[in-house]
């Protein structure tokens, strides 16, 4: 292979890598400023407490005394409505996460603008704190 012909295909390599790295960096975006600030979100929370005595009251986990972990996606559409998806339960009892992504559903936000963010729901008998716990998702993805 000639000097000529080397240059060309390492010319033709790198045009190819530049070409790839273009495409990538259009295809990456900035993070989406939040919709709902973070008091907004614990004000529309606020109703969540009492799932607790509406839910996991009458459980089979609170009959037995055992706590209940749960983890929902809470999306809000730009209405305020919302919808909760269920990612974990621990433990896996159908009417408590029925009954708590019923409850998550009823809540509602200003209406503004879609956004989603993931909850965590830690609940126990009467003598423990039931523990409630927002996270925002850095780059919510559209609805």
């Amino acid at each position: 292979m000639d000097l000529e012909a080397a240059l060309a295909a390492s010319t033709t390599e790198l045009i190819r890598y530049l070409a790839l790295a273009a495409v990538a960096v259009s295809c990456s975006h900035r993070p989406l400023a939040a919709v709902y600030s973070s008091a907004e979100v614990d004000q529309a929370l606020a109703g969540v407490k009492a799932l607790r005595a509406r839910c996991y009251a009458g459980s089979a986990a609170a009959r037995a005394g055992r706590p209940a972990t749960f983890e929902f996606s809470v999306q809000v559409e730009e209405s305020g409505e919302v919808r909760a998806v269920p990612t974990f339960a621990d433990p896996e009892e159908p009417a408590l996460i029925e009954c708590l992504r019923h409850g998550l559903n009823d809540l509602r936000f200003p209406p503004r603008g879609r956004d989603r963010f993931d909850l965590r729901l830690e609940l126990g008998p009467p003598s423990a704190t039931p523990v409630f716990g927002a996270a925002r998702v850095a780059n919510p993805s559209p609805l």
